[in-house]
């Protein structure tokens, strides 16, 4: 509480008057810096909300990339729960591509869609086409156990096997029937190599590879994916929950794979798309609301919603 300041008159001495007070009054608290105010639904927003078909705002260096993977018109749903819309978009061949957006807002749901791991959850259904290097991943035809050896896949959290790292690196070749010991030891050094590993574990290959701190087994995780040579490989928020230090070293490793794989990444992380990609794609309530050079989304959106979403003001 402020005490009361009292200032006695020169009047007030000199006749003997109890002196006048006037009370202090506390000075305004200092200005501070105020926090980012969340932006409120934009009109296209909530024209998306409400079910609207709103074309997505696609740059023109997209086009100009050769593509290996397009998705045209591609819908999908839960049951009777649609949660993907008309999603049309090309994936440039040796680029990094990342997809950002709000939780739920379809992300993980379309990279799962590339190698149809979705198929094994039995209500879903879906409507468009998907191509890789022109051949239809969707026509009834296809073998996906062939599909997905082109388009390996890292998950979120490390899954190595409980085996060796060797077993875990050349696990793929096995169940495809490889007994030749020297070309698994050269598949296993090889993608080593790849995912920035093989200096670390070359001397404790017959170690199992739970041994291994979370960023070792992240790396092994994508050393397997890489031993079947994949074209694509898909990895749906593989740093969440990693250490900078260990995310650090994905993030490098990404920049290293670039030319002799497509990937494409699923991430929360702004700071990660900006660092790791060539292209970034915004997507939000399941359409593609922007997609184009990373440098020029972040930097310089055609969309108001996308400058918000990258600046923190929604999402």
């Amino acid at each position: 509480m402020a005490v009361p300041h009292h200032r006695t008159t020169p009047s007030s001495r000199e006749e003997g008057v109890p002196p006048e007070t006037t009370p202090f009054v506390e000075p305004p608290p200092p200005e501070t810096s105020r926090p980012t105010v969340p932006a409120a639904p934009s009109h296209r927003l909530l024209r998306i909300s409400q079910g609207d078909e709103i074309p997505a705002e696609i740059h023109q260096s997209v086009g100009e990339a050769t593509p290996i993977l397009k998705i045209e018109n591609f819908s999908l749903w839960y049951g009777r729960q649609q949660v993907l819309f008309n999603i049309s978009m090309p994936f440039a061949k040796g680029k990094v591509s990342a997809l950002i957006g709000p939780s739920g807002c379809g992300k993980s749901t379309l990279l799962r869609s590339m190698n149809r791991l979705n198929d094994l959850i039995p209500s879903v259904r879906v409507s468009g086409t998907m191509t890789l290097a022109d051949e239809p991943i969707y026509r009834s035809s296809v073998d996906v156990i062939a599909l997905r050896k082109r388009m390996g896949m890292v998950f979120q959290k490390p899954n190595p096997f409980p085996m060796s790292i060797f077993e875990n690196v050349v696990y793929p070749l096995r169940i495809d029937g490889e007994r030749n010991r020297s070309r698994l030891e050269e598949a296993c050094e090889r993608s080593l190599r790849a995912a920035a590993l093989w200096e670390d574990v070359k001397d404790r290959l017959r170690k199992n590879a739970l041994r291994l701190s979370g960023g070792e087994q992240q790396r092994l995780c994508l050393a397997r994916a890489i031993a079947s040579q994949p074209e694509i490989l898909l990895l749906d928020e593989p740093c969440s929950s990693l250490d900078p230090i260990a995310t650090g070293k994905i993030e490098d490793l990404l920049q290293d794979l670039t030319g002799s794989y497509t990937v494409i990444l699923v991430t929360h992380n702004m700071q990660q798309a900006a660092r790791a990609s060539h292209f970034t794609a915004l997507m939000y309530a399941g359409r593609l609301l922007e997609y184009g050079r990373t440098s020029d989304l972040f930097t310089n959106p055609h969309l108001k919603e996308t400058n918000d979403y990258v600046t923190g003001r929604f999402g």
